[in-house]
Formats: C-alpha cells, sequence, structure tokens
C-alpha cells in the first residue's frame, strides 16, 4: 500500500503561494512608503535598473510597475470612480483619483497637481476622463464624490458623456454637512461655541491637561480620557466625539476652576464653570446634542467602512429617522421642538441625497434583508 502525497504536494503548492503572495505585498508596501515619505520618483520602479536590483536581491520578489494598477482594473467591470480635492503641507492643490472594485478593493489612480490654474468642471473633467479612459470608459459603473458646486456639476456631466455610470454622492460627506446644519441650530450654538473655548484652551495648555488627568484619578473615575477629542474645521462629526470627552469630564474641570488650578482666559469660558445656572446649561445642552446626533454618527461611523455598500446606506439613513422618531414619542424628554427642528433637516437632506433609485434597490436586492 502506497501512500498518496499528491493533496500534500498541492497543500504545499498553496502555503508556499499565499507565502510568496504576502511578501510580494509586504515589499510593495515598503517601496511605497519609500516614495511617498522621502519625495522617490515614482517611475523609478519602471526603470531597467531598479528592477535589475530587486531581481538580484530576491528572486521571489517580482517588481511591481507603474502599470500594474491599470492592467489589473482592466480585468474588472464595474468600477467606481472616487475623486476628492485636498491640498498639501507645501502647500499645494491636489486632486486626487481612486477606483474600487464589486469586491471592494479600492485603488489609488491620480494625483493630479495643478495649483497656478483654477479647478474649473472643465479642468476637472479633463482628467477625470483621463483616467477613466486609460483603463476604458466601459469599465465604469458609477462615480462618486463630495458634493461641492464643481465636483457635483463634474459628475453630471461625465455621466452624461457616459450614460451607463450612475452618479453618486458620498454619503460620509453628506452626514458630516447634515450634522454641521444641526449646529447652526439656535439652541444648539451657545453650547458649540463654549465647546470650542474649552477644547481650544487644553489643546494649547499641557499643565491644565495634567491636572484634568490627576483630578479624575483622585475621583476614582476608571474611565480613561487621554484629553478633550480635538475638533475638524470640515469633519463636523468630530464636534460629536469633542461634545462626549468634554461632558464626562465636565465636573472635573468645574473642581479645577473653583480650585484656581485652571483659569481660562476668555470670560466666557470661565465663568460657565463658576456660574450653577450656566453650568447646569452647558451639560443640559451637550446632553441633548449627544443624543440627537448621536444616530447621525453612528452611520457615519459604520458607512466609513470599506465593505459598506448602497443598501447599508439605505439602511442607515432609515435607522436616523427611526431614531428621531422614537425621541419625539418619548413623553418624558425636554427637547421636542429641537427634535422637530433637526427632523427638518433630516428630510431636507434625505431628499437631496436620494435623486436615484438605486439604493432602494439594493435594499430591496439585498439578501440579508429578505
Amino acid at each position: 500500500m502506497s501512500l498518496d502525497i499528491i493533496p500534500f504536494r498541492q497543500a504545499g503548492k498553496r502555503k508556499d503561494k499565499e507565502a510568496r503572495k504576502k511578501f510580494q505585498q509586504e515589499v510593495d508596501h515598503i517601496i511605497l512608503h519609500l516614495i511617498c515619505t522621502r519625495g522617490v520618483v515614482p517611475t523609478l520602479v519602471d526603470l531597467p535598473e531598479w528592477k535589475e536590483l530587486m531581481a538580484k536581491l530576491s528572486a521571489r520578489y517580482h517588481p511591481t510597475s507603474s502599470t500594474t494598477f491599470l492592467t489589473e482594473l482592466k480585468k474588472h467591470s464595474n468600477l467606481t470612480l472616487t475623486f476628492d480635492g485636498t491640498s498639501t503641507h507645501k502647500p499645494q492643490s491636489l486632486y486626487t483619483v481612486h477606483a474600487t472594485t464589486p469586491t471592494h478593493e479600492t485603488y489609488f489612480l491620480d494625483g493630479y497637481e495643478d495649483s497656478i490654474s483654477r479647478h474649473t468642471v472643465d479642468w476637472i473633467k479633463e482628467k477625470l476622463f483621463k483616467t477613466i479612459n486609460e483603463i476604458g470608459a466601459e469599465k465604469w459603473a458609477a462615480i462618486c464624490s463630495d458634493s461641492t458646486a464643481v465636483t457635483k456639476n463634474s459628475r453630471r456631466e461625465i455621466v452624461t458623456s457616459i450614460p451607463t455610470m450612475l452618479d453618486f454622492n458620498d454619503v460620509c460627506h453628506h452626514l458630516h454637512n447634515t450634522i454641521k446644519d444641526i449646529m447652526t441650530l439656535e439652541c444648539f450654538r451657545w453650547m458649540i461655541s463654549l465647546l470650542k473655548l474649552i477644547v481650544k484652551h487644553f489643546s494649547k495648555s499641557t499643565i491644565s491637561v495634567a491636572h484634568l488627568h490627576k483630578e479624575r484619578r483622585v475621583d476614582g473615575n476608571d474611565q480613561t480620557v487621554n484629553s478633550l477629542q480635538k475638533i475638524s474645521k470640515t469633519r463636523f462629526g468630530t464636534h460629536w466625539s469633542a461634545a462626549v470627552s468634554l461632558q464626562q469630564c465636565l465636573t472635573n474641570i468645574k473642581t479645577l476652576v473653583e480650585k484656581k488650578i485652571v483659569k481660562f482666559k476668555n470670560k466666557k469660558a470661565h465663568s460657565v464653570f463658576t456660574d450653577w445656572s450656566l453650568f447646569g446649561r452647558l451639560g443640559c445642552d451637550l446632553e441633548t446634542y449627544i443624543t440627537i446626533v448621536g444616530p447621525f454618527i453612528c452611520s457615519l461611523w459604520s458607512l466609513e467602512a470599506s465593505h459598506a455598500n448602497a443598501s447599508d446606506v439605505f439602511v442607515f439613513w432609515l435607522a436616523i429617522g427611526a431614531s428621531l422618531k422614537d425621541l419625539l414619542k418619548d413623553k418624558g424628554t425636554s427637547m421636542p421642538s429641537t427634535v422637530h427642528d433637526v427632523e427638518a433637516i433630516y428630510n431636507r437632506r434625505w431628499k437631496a441625497f436620494f435623486n436615484n433609485d438605486v439604493y432602494f434597490t439594493a435594499f430591496a436586492l439585498d439578501p440579508h434583508m429578505l
């Protein structure tokens, strides 16, 4: 009786293939990090001298060229194009372009820098069509970006030229702007302005942060708060994170102010911690804001996941609406008028976002929802 070793050979080959793939990815990542952080010209990877060096160092590594992503993406259909404008520390104005496959793999394709030109609709269209045509217009199924006037009009003109492409808004950007609308409500303006002042003070005063940590330890609070969360200028969801972190240590800050250990230069911020009525109002406003904006934040964080799909977008927007409805039904709540205002914002943003049937169709066809 002889032992059949074929299955063992096949298992060994699979293991070796997986090891080679992992090694390839690790080396590619190191080279990418080198190019990005040390200002190396990216076309270096296409030079024959570079490929000769890589082959000499390891026969297991196959040098990746600048066309590797394009070659891989041409094998796929139903790609989604995403683009966004940003700026570098130099500063330089830059538009980045990515492609996402139906299996949620995202590839960085281009970074268009032209700081001396106005980034008009025509300028953006020219750059995007260059990327689209490099892979093939027939390979693309959708285009997505935030909804500034320029990016929105660029998307619309591209889908008009390529009718097989769908026009999508960036759901995370839309949720951030929805939170921004809520923050502008009169009932939250006072609290938001104080939140910014308090966070700004602690972000610039290391001694205040050290005393706050010490006070929380003396208070016997096991919940760790490294610092008050910083607020981003454009990511409006960070206001909620900052509000939660402030709420956790509000009483501790008041104790430090009363002991004259911490003193705010801004009289408005300082008076809140010396006046019980203002302190109580701040605590109440923080609780209201955190409760109302919480469902938006949970949805935002969930939809930032790389595997989120169109069905998930529809489900989470429905969940936000249901949460607001529950707040209105709660007879013990002290914020019905505020919730009504937020509902109006929610309905307006819903209509602006769901401008086609794709999301509902994806929801209806999602096997997890059957």
